[in-house]
């Protein structure tokens, strides 16, 4: 077999494993893209020399699956199918790769991009027999299974349900079950056989949640610990939900009911709709009109309301325009790239409809005020809802309202003839008019 044309990759690889760098290997790594399956099944061959727990090793590991990966999706694969003697060598190295490397779950995204019934039940197999380590690694594996066309996903199950019994990989596991079912590309929920477990786990979940909402935090380790616990059993209490709503088991309607009255708004909105889904619909009905008076909470109570064809549950104010740009705003400041919680208070500054660049007709905007209680103090400003939602970190609420708007309007405006120069570069001209 012809390992030759992977010298390069080769000299790559035991570079890094001698001195503990990855170097850039691009040439290298495209000529995967054009490779034969021959040429590729030598490659992996060659991989077998280089497993080791080195990180620079891995690391070159992962970008070699990737492209892989890559290869395999690229339209010169045709029906994206792949020889199964590259399956078994694929196997034979994820096997032999340590569980916690990010290298392993790449191997198996590469398994997850093909659309051959073997490649597709190996990847079941491994992620039941070595589960991967973390919810990022199970997303990065699985990903692929979510932008496939014409997937014969009838190959992962009924194995793929096994992985329920694992933390890193229930909630993406559940997520493509319901995404089948959402996107009608399965009639049956495939997780159907397994309803009367998915509605006991949805009573142990939300007992736990119970349970940590009684008892507070004492102290600030225990309240990151405890947060750990509410985030993870978030995500895992909503994927199910949706999938006990989706397979239509009207035994889950008493789980439903638990779960509505925690105090997460996230969990009582699903809930909300799940038992509007089953035909509890006034119980539904009532607890999304309640919901909808919480900002953080309005936009998917609304839509949720939308799609359940009972719109007429939420009170008008709750559905204009100025209460949808509320809540777009409280939601953009709760985000984690941004304050990570809701503001205590928003309220409307200004609502007009004017022109804006980049934009050819008047666009409707909107400023709130907004404050947050800190440990520092009371933090208040300024945030903008309609071309954009945003909001500076510097504060604007001394500001005329047609200078704030100003303020938005120049910092987000992007056009090809608008730059940035420093300040030493200026031309006297500049420097006078900058002056005046």
């Amino acid at each position: 077999m012809r390992t030759e044309i992977w010298s390069s990759l080769r000299a790559l690889l035991s570079e890094a494993a001698e001195s503990g760098a990855a170097r850039g290997a691009a040439e290298e790594l495209e000529r995967i893209a054009q490779s034969s399956d021959d040429e590729l099944l030598s490659l992996l061959v060659m991989l077998r020399e280089f497993v080791s727990p080195n990180p620079a090793v891995d690391e070159m590991l992962e970008r070699t699956f990737s492209a892989l990966g890559q290869r395999i999706a690229s339209p010169a694969a045709g029906s994206r199918t792949i020889d199964d003697r590259l399956v078994g060598e694929l196997l034979f190295l994820e096997t032999r790769l340590f569980p916690q490397r990010r290298s392993r779950a790449m191997l198996l995204r590469a398994l997850a991009e093909s659309n051959s019934e073997t490649a597709l039940q190996a990847l079941a197999d491994r992620l039941v027999l070595q589960p991967l380590p973390d919810q990022a690694s199970a997303v990065t594996a699985m990903a692929p299974l979510f932008r496939r066309e014409n997937l014969d996903w009838t190959a992962l199950f009924p194995r793929l349900l096994d992985t329920l019994e694992f933390a890193a990989t229930a909630v993406i596991t559940l997520d493509f079950t319901n995404f089948l079912v959402r996107e009608h590309l399965a009639i049956q929920h495939p997780a159907t056989e397994r309803s009367r477990d998915l509605i006991q786990l949805l009573g142990a979940l939300t007992q736990r949640l119970h349970g940590l909402e009684e008892r507070p935090p004492q102290t600030a380790e225990e309240a990151r610990r405890v947060g750990q616990q509410v985030n993870e059993s978030v995500g895992l209490i909503i994927s199910v939900i949706d999938a006990v709503a989706l397979i239509g088991d009207p035994d889950a309607v008493g789980k439903l009911r638990q779960a509505i009255e925690l105090r997460h708004r996230r969990i009582r909105t699903e809930a909300a709709a799940a038992l509007i889904r089953l035909g509890d619909a006034q119980i539904g009905r009532e607890h999304l009109a309640e919901l909808a008076k919480f900002p953080i909470a309005r936009l998917r109570a609304i839509a949720y309301a939308d799609e359940l064809e009972v719109l007429d549950a939420i009170d008008d104010q709750y559905r204009d325009e100025s209460a949808r740009a509320e809540a777009e705003l409280v939601c953009w400041l709760a985000d984690s790239a941004q304050f990570g919680f809701p503001p205590r208070q928003c309220e409307l500054v200004d609502q007009r409809t004017q022109y804006w660049p980049g934009y050819e007709e008047p666009v409707q905007c909107f400023l709130f005020r907004f404050e947050y209680t800190l440990d520092e103090g009371v933090y208040s400003n300024i945030g903008l809802v309609g071309p954009a939602t945003f909001a500076f970190s510097a504060d604007l609420a001394d500001l005329p309202i047609d200078d704030i708007y100003s303020a938005f309007a120049g910092w987000l405006a992007d056009h090809e003839e608008i730059f940035e120069i420093r300040a030493e570069q200026f031309t006297e001209p500049l420097r006078a008019e900058c002056a005046r």
